[in-house]
């Protein structure tokens, strides 16, 4: 009975933890491992995978096809700290996760919460990043921020993976959810320090602008 139940618990975090774990996690491959170990064909892991992400995916759709027009009714700086801070929260609750989490309250309810964040940080992310510059430094500005993106969330991945690696309990699918855990514990600490930098940096600069321009 242990062993069917943690196959199944297996197979209900399979998907969002390989997926989450691409910001900061361990790989998919070492996530899914125990899934295809215990059983002959990945079909069935791989559907319930992508059925696993199809809520959180729906939310950010739905939510980055309205960001333009939160952005007119409540400012850039509130999107920005509230798309943040949404996926600071779903990634704080979805690090708790362990081999006995049901998935519906401890993977898809904070996928969903995630969903919403990235749904409304990434825009209003890259305009701060090219707001006050000259337009004919528009394209490098915008280059650099794409930089900084990828050269951050390369060095994050890599500093919350051996983290991660350190985690070791004796048992090949404990290990897994706990090398998760930790890293997606990390990647939360990370987004609380992004939340602060929002309301820190960008939020009382817009401010002052918005003042001089009055």
């Amino acid at each position: 009975m242990r062993t069917a139940a943690t196959h199944d618990t297996g197979d209900a975090l399979a998907g969002p933890l390989a997926g989450t774990s691409r910001p900061g996690g361990p790989s998919g491959d070492r996530t899914t491992a125990p899934q295809r170990q215990a059983r002959p064909s990945a079909e069935g892991p791989a559907r319930s995978a992508g059925l696993a992400f199809l809520p959180m995916t729906l939310v950010d759709f739905v939510l980055a096809v309205r960001v333009a027009r939160l952005l007119e009714w409540f400012g850039r700086p509130r999107v920005l700290a509230a798309g943040v801070g949404l996926t600071a929260v779903g990634m704080a609750w979805l690090s708790r996760v362990d081999l006995h989490t049901p998935y519906p309250t401890g993977v898809a309810l904070p996928m969903l919460v995630i969903g919403a964040g990235q749904g409304l940080a990434p825009a209003p992310m890259t305009s701060s990043g090219v707001d006050g510059v000259a337009p004919e430094d528009a394209g490098a500005g915008s280059g650099l921020v794409n930089t900084v993106h990828q050269v951050g969330s390369a060095l994050a991945l890599s500093i919350l993976t051996a983290a991660a690696a350190t985690v070791s309990t004796g048992h090949s699918a404990a290990d897994v959810a706990a090398r998760t855990a930790t890293a997606l514990t990390g990647s939360a600490v990370l987004l609380a320090l992004a939340v602060a930098a929002v309301l820190t940096l960008i939020v009382p600069a817009r401010a002052s602008r918005k003042q001089r321009t009055m």
